[in-house]
C-alpha cells in the first residue's frame, strides 16, 4: 500500500464521501495533509454513488476501500422528511450528498473514523493526539452568519467584538454536550460504534424534518448519549469566518488554522475578482499537487 493521507495508524480510517465534481478538491486536500505531515498511514475510505469516482484512477490508487453506493442502499434514505429541505439540495433519494454523510458512523472495523469534507485544505499540522483523545465523538461547533456576518449582509453595530469573543472562547477544546456540529471535520471512535447512528439518525428524520444533515447527525450522536470533545474552531475554520473579519484577520491566525473549510464559497467556482488571499492558497496547493498526483496516478497498476 502507499503512503496515504490517512493518519493515527492503520487503527483510524479517514473517510470521504462525495461525487465527481469533488474529485480534483479531494487530491488538492490529500496533497495538504501530506505537506503537512499529517494523517498519514492510515486507510482511505471513499464512499460514493457516482461510477466516475469508483473508478478515478488516483483513488484506485490510494484508497484501501471505495464502496460505491447503489440504489438499493440508497432506498434507506427515502424514510427522509423533505419538507424543511432546500429545493437546491434535493436529489431522488437525499438532499445533495451530506445525507450520504450518515455512511461516515457505519461500523468497518477500525477503532476510529475521521471525516475531512473534500473542500477543506489543511494549513498547519493537526493535534493527531487531541484527535485520539478518548472521547467518541468529536467535532466544531457550527457558526454561521449571526456570528461572522459579511459585508452584504449588513453587519450589526459591535458585531466585531462579539466575533472576536467567540473566537477566543472557541479556540481551545471542551468536553461538553453536543450542540449544533458542522460535520465537515468530524472524529467517531470507540463506543460511538456500539450505536447505530445511522439507524437512529433515519428513526429521527422519519418523525421529524430536519433542515440539513449535520442538524441531523447532531440530533442522533445527542440521541446516543456518547461522550463529546467540542475541537477548536480552526480544525473547521470556515471561509465565512475570514470573509467577515477580514484579510488582517487572516494573517494574524493563518498559523492557528487547521482546516480552511470553503463555505460558503469554492476558489474554484469563483470569478477572479472575488478571489481572496485564503482563496488564492487553494489554487497554489492545486499547483503544487500536481506532479504528486499525477506520480499517483500514473503509478497505479
Amino acid at each position: 500500500m502507499v503512503e496515504q493521507p490517512g493518519g493515527l495508524g492503520a487503527e483510524t480510517a479517514l473517510v470521504h464521501v462525495l461525487d465527481r465534481n469533488f474529485l480534483q478538491p479531494l487530491k488538492v486536500l490529500h496533497h495538504s495533509l501530506h505537506a503537512q505531515g499529517s494523517l498519514r498511514g492510515c486507510p482511505v475510505v471513499v464512499v460514493t454513488d457516482d461510477p466516475v469516482v469508483a473508478e478515478d484512477r488516483y483513488l484506485r490508487r490510494v484508497a484501501h476501500d471505495i464502496e460505491l453506493v447503489g440504489p438499493e442502499d440508497l432506498k434507506a434514505f427515502a424514510a427522509i422528511r423533505g419538507e424543511r429541505i432546500k429545493p437546491g439540495l434535493a436529489t431522488g433519494f437525499a438532499p445533495k450528498y451530506t445525507f450520504l454523510k450518515l455512511l461516515f458512523f457505519k461500523p468497518r472495523g477500525f477503532r476510529r473514523h475521521i471525516f475531512i469534507d473534500a473542500d477543506m485544505l489543511c494549513l498547519n499540522p493537526l493535534d493527531e493526539a487531541l484527535l485520539a483523545a478518548p472521547f467518541a465523538a468529536k467535532a466544531v461547533q457550527e457558526f454561521g452568519a449571526s456570528v461572522f456576518p459579511t459585508a452584504s449582509e449588513k453587519p450589526p453595530p459591535g458585531f466585531r467584538d462579539r466575533a472576536m469573543a467567540y473566537v477566543g472562547e472557541r479556540s481551545a477544546p471542551l468536553e461538553t454536550g453536543i450542540k449544533g456540529i458542522n460535520s465537515g471535520f468530524m472524529v467517531a471512535q470507540d463506543e460511538i460504534f456500539a450505536h447505530d447512528i445511522l439507524g437512529i439518525a433515519l428513526e429521527l428524520a422519519a418523525a421529524k424534518a430536519f433542515g440539513d444533515e449535520q442538524s441531523l447527525t447532531t440530533a442522533a450522536i445527542a440521541r446516543s448519549g456518547v461522550s463529546h470533545l467540542r475541537l477548536p474552531l480552526w480544525y473547521n475554520a470556515r471561509r465565512r469566518m475570514f470573509a467577515s473579519l477580514g484579510e488582517e484577520f487572516f494573517a494574524a491566525h493563518r498559523a492557528a488554522v487547521k482546516l480552511l473549510h470553503y463555505t460558503p464559497g469554492k476558489p474554484w467556482k469563483m470569478a477572479e475578482g472575488a478571489l481572496r488571499s485564503w482563496d488564492r492558497l487553494w489554487f497554489e496547493q492545486k499547483r503544487l499537487a500536481r506532479e504528486w498526483i499525477d506520480d499517483l496516478e500514473g503509478s497505479m497498476v
